[in-house]
């Protein structure tokens, strides 16, 4: 009988850590987010007073650049043009990038601090981030439905050319939130006196330069656990 139970106390040792290994193996085949690698980043572009990097500059996490008067710059983000205009200072947060196997996942935050950033993202995977910060907010760019252009200022003021984003901005005063959610569509703006949405100007979205889209294309069946 001791004998028996030494043996079944054994096989059971073996079969928690097969059962472990395999948990272990099912979430690498996912993907998980600690292992995510530096996603990409570069300034293609600078125009005028650009501190912080020099064109043709690899960027990573961490990353401040500013421009003055007169001054523009143009960065390439995991293969996504985002402009930044004159008197404008923006950090690179967060820049990841991972291959689930099934498909390609990346995590981008920015704060934009002062001025205005404008630019295009390309259409990316539904579990991927792209989010900008305003000292009152966030606006988080939804592309996993198809490509989004936008203009984001630091004031909280939002328009989309294209595509989806969803904006969070606190219109409180005195030391008291007031927090309004607003999500923007093609054509439309977040008015940040108001806290409400209306149509875009007329004049849109300044042209945005190219620089070499990566699309992520999703296989039609997903990638199996142990395959």
């Amino acid at each position: 009988f001791k004998g028996q139970e030494h043996l079944s106390m054994k096989t059971s040792g073996v079969q928690s850590k097969f059962f472990a290994l395999a948990v272990s193996a099912g979430l690498l085949s996912l993907g998980a987010t600690l292992n995510a690698a530096q996603g990409n980043a570069s300034l293609t572009q600078a125009d005028g007073a650009v501190t912080g990097a020099t064109a043709g500059e690899a960027l990573a996490a961490g990353s401040v650049l500013s421009t003055q008067t007169g001054g523009q710059a143009v960065l390439n983000i995991n293969g996504n043009a985002i402009v930044l205009a004159e008197n404008s200072t923006v950090s690179i947060d967060i820049l990841e990038s991972e291959d689930t196997g099934v498909e390609e996942v990346s995590n981008v935050q920015l704060t934009l601090s002062s001025g205005r950033i404008f630019g295009r993202i390309a259409q990316f995977s539904s579990l991927s981030k792209f989010v900008v910060k305003i000292p009152k907010g966030q606006v988080a760019i939804d592309a996993s439905s198809g490509p989004v252009t936008f203009d984001i200022s630091a004031n909280g003021e939002t328009i989309v050319g294209e595509g989806s984003v969803d904006v969070v901005f606190d219109r409180g005063a005195g030391g008291e939130a007031n927090l309004v959610a607003q999500n923007l569509r093609a054509n439309q703006r977040f008015n940040p006196a108001t806290g409400t949405v209306d149509a875009a100007p007329a004049d849109g979205i300044p042209s945005i330069p190219s620089v070499t889209v990566v699309r992520v294309a999703t296989p039609t069946q997903p990638v199996q656990p142990f395959q």
